[in-house]
């Protein structure tokens, strides 16, 4: 990012980037990503596999990791939990 701006230092955006989002930048970023990959673990039947590479994780591990450090699930479980949601409330209406 800081190469695409040209001239200005990554450790100048950095503290930029950490004054303004009040995070650092792969803690954004991996909020970005997570938020996608949610969004296609609720809405699709993709393999979590190509989710976690389609989402910009760069194996699956990470991805596995830094997903249970924010939502304290698996990306699997929180798929079956959404499926089960959904389920209720379709049948509730």
């Amino acid at each position: 990012m800081a190469k695409d701006l040209g001239g200005v230092s990554k450790y100048v955006l950095s503290r930029l980037f950490s004054k303004t989002f009040h995070r650092n930048f792969n803690q954004y970023l991996n909020d970005v990503r997570l938020n996608y990959a949610c969004q296609r673990l609720e809405n699709t039947s993709d393999s979590i596999t190509k989710i976690c590479l389609d989402s910009g994780f760069e194996s699956q591990r990470t991805f596995n990791r830094v997903f249970k450090e924010r939502y304290k699930i698996s990306p699997s479980d929180y798929r079956s939990t959404c499926l089960k949601d959904m389920t209720v409330t379709s049948l509730a209406s």
